[in-house]
């Protein structure tokens, strides 16, 4: 009886398990968007000139793959570094600022997940390091569940 109780007890953890694991992965899906950018821009250490561009993010959001819709060349593999609210006032966008003369990709705020990935933090030191930094712009991405 008590082998009986065990096994059933075994059972019962491991579909437990599997359902967990299911359910996880079914609402954590990946999403990818496209995006155009009429300027280069950098993102991270990637360099993206002007084009059309898919970004796929994986499940946890953190990482993103940067690749050209026309040549489907991967141009970039970015983490976040830190991750944020949602900034509900802006659209699902790319938030773009400008250093001097160079455009930086500072963050995704995704709104439709209540998320916003910051890729490049402006903090009071760097804005004195880098020069002033101008008014952010963004740069609408077409979002897409896979």
């Amino acid at each position: 009886m008590k082998k009986l109780r065990f096994t059933f007890l075994k059972l019962g953890v491991t579909a437990a398990i599997a359902t967990g694991l299911s359910v996880a992965s079914a609402s954590a899906q990946p999403v990818k968007g496209t995006f155009t950018l009429a300027y280069e821009v950098l993102w991270g250490k990637a360099v993206l000139p002007p084009g059309q561009y898919v970004v796929s993010f994986d499940e946890a959001g953190r990482r993103a793959l940067v690749s050209n819709v026309l040549t489907g060349e991967h141009r970039a593999v970015v983490m976040a570094q830190a991750l944020d609210d949602a900034m509900k006032s802006q659209p699902t966008a790319l938030i773009i600022t400008k250093v001097e003369n160079q455009r930086f990709v500072h963050s995704f705020n995704w709104r439709e997940g209540d998320q916003r990935f910051i890729y490049r933090p402006v903090s009071k030191t760097r804005g004195t390091d880098l020069g002033s930094v101008s008014e952010a712009v963004t740069v609408p991405i077409l979002m897409t569940q896979r």
